[in-house]
């Protein structure tokens, strides 16, 4: 089965929050201007906190770990650590968080659709 839907993949990791508890949320992309936006789009949304935001991926897998957020928005092309890098390390250490893939590169072609796929496959 395909992971992509149209330019954002999403990865189960996990059973979902309950839905009558608050949802937080985790930001990790380069571009500081898309994080503060997404920041502003969530702060209108009732249920959902924001609770932090990164440009880097190893902070984003620090701050995941320690802020552990329901769910991850995370660029696929990251630097540091790259963002199919951080869904294994999360996979295998807090399963139960959702991660959403963005990418605005190239990255959608078979090679990249694959590593998500083996990363989503690799998770049940």
């Amino acid at each position: 089965m395909n992971a992509f839907r149209g330019d954002i993949s999403i990865v189960s990791l996990g059973k979902q929050p309950s839905p009558l508890s608050e949802i937080r949320i985790l930001i990790a992309d380069e571009r500081k201007m898309f994080r503060q936006g997404l920041i502003a789009l969530f702060a209108t949304e009732l249920g959902i906190l924001v609770a932090g935001d990164t440009g880097d991926g190893f902070d984003a897998l620090n701050l995941a770990v320690k802020k552990k957020p329901h769910v991850l928005i995370l660029n696929i092309d990251m630097p540091g650590l790259d963002g199919i890098g951080i869904g294994r390390r999360l996979g295998k250490i807090a399963p139960k968080m959702r991660l959403i893939y963005l990418s605005l590169s190239m990255c959608l072609s078979a090679y990249c659709d694959r590593r998500v796929t083996s990363l989503a496959a690799a998770s049940f």
